[in-house]
């Protein structure tokens, strides 16, 4: 049986996970476009996988500009008929129009798997503007449509189909598969004692105000501290990387890590940090529910984590005492009066690195992984 990957991006560590799961059961092939700004090279090394990079270059639009989305659904139609997979799994809304497209031309038996890492800004917003109104409006009927032609919907965080999808997706349709690390990575993150404590900020570099948000807070700190209490480090790359390299070059306290291979370079990372920090825009709807891999990493780690309050994220790390939520709002204080407390109470810290210890078991990867292999087999029959 044979699965396509349809990506309009390189597949990062999320997609990955499954892509080597399903190779152990069905013949994988990914057809992919590489935007040059990804540096997963633990996908480009594996040969177990039929790869299909149809186009590369840098774009900085959310979607594939017109002109070279036309071409990147032609070369896809092609390669896909030459593939004939029995399932595309495909990713995000514009992945999901070829895709229906390829069905309703060339194979109407094949059956299509949609996965929504996060929700679409577009779709998924308050906006009032006339103009954004209409497209979150006509973006939503769009989706609605395509939904006709899908046979699972994989869903990073519960509450994307709680506060979205329930209105026109069945719960019985959705499979729930959080972004968790895999246990025989995290099993080499070791504890390493420091005079100082290092704050970690680690993945996608965007919501560049609240990582200069840190960067303020630790430089206040530490002056008038008169040493370096705080360290930051700050581990991979984005579309905001320039402007946060720009902002803490004059902090000797800060280290740009920049990309790094996920498999070989994750746990030497968090063995460098004491703290995860983890903290977005929480004015931004897709971030009031999105529940990133940064959570599950911070568990099985065993590092306490600083999220954003008023966001479903923080609500989790309070209840379960793992951490601490912040306002993400520039100008207020709360980072600076946290980071001030926890210096001054380790007690807490040990705290929270058992309560960690106490329930990481439950959220290693390898929980899900299995239940991928009979989710894509049960859209089969």
């Amino acid at each position: 049986m044979k699965i396509a990957y349809l990506l309009s991006h390189v597949p990062g560590p999320r997609f990955y996970k499954k892509i080597k799961k399903a190779k152990e059961t069905f013949e994988v092939s990914v057809i992919f476009r590489n935007r040059k700004a990804e540096n997963f090279q633990t996908f480009f090394r594996d040969n177990d996988i039929n790869k299909y990079e149809l186009m590369s270059g840098d774009n900085q639009s959310q979607w594939l500009r017109v002109n070279i989305y036309l071409s990147f659904y032609k070369k896809s139609i092609a390669k896909l008929k030459e593939i004939s997979p029995d399932i595309i799994h495909c990713g995000n809304l514009d992945m999901l129009f070829l895709t229906y497209m390829y069905k309703r031309k060339y194979d109407d038996s094949v059956k299509i798997v949609y996965e929504i890492g996060d929700l679409n800004k577009r779709t998924f917003n308050n906006s009032k503007r006339i103009d954004k109104y209409a497209v979150k409006k006509g973006l939503i009927f769009l989706e609605k449509k395509l939904f006709n032609s899908v046979d699972q919907l994989i869903i990073s965080s519960q509450h994307f189909w709680d506060d979205y999808y329930r209105d026109f997706v069945s719960a019985e349709k959705t499979f729930l598969f959080p972004n968790a690390p895999e246990k025989t990575i995290f099993d080499n993150v070791k504890e390493i004692k420091k005079e100082s404590v290092t704050i970690g900020f680690v993945g996608r570099i965007r919501y560049h105000k609240q990582l200069n948000m840190l960067i303020d807070a630790v430089a206040k700190i530490n002056q008038q501290s008169n040493k370096h209490i705080f360290n930051v480090l700050i581990a991979g790359e984005g579309p905001e990387s320039d402007i946060v390299k720009e902002y803490a070059k004059d902090f000797d306290f800060v280290t740009m890590y920049g990309p790094y291979n996920y498999d070989e370079e994750i746990a030497e990372i968090y063995s460098m940090i004491d703290i995860v920090y983890s903290v977005y825009d929480a004015s931004i709807q897709n971030v009031k529910v999105a529940i990133p891999n940064r959570l599950y990493e911070a568990i099985v780690a065993m590092r306490p984590i600083i999220v954003a309050k008023d966001t479903k994220l923080g609500e989790f790390v309070e209840k379960n005492q793992i951490g601490f939520a912040v306002s993400s709002r520039l100008g207020s204080t709360e980072l600076f009066d946290l980071l001030n407390r926890v210096y001054l109470n380790t007690d807490a810290m040990i705290d929270i690195k058992q309560k960690c210890n106490l329930i990481k078991n439950n959220y290693y990867i390898e929980s899900y992984q299995a239940s991928l292999i009979d989710m894509y087999k049960k859209t089969l029959q």
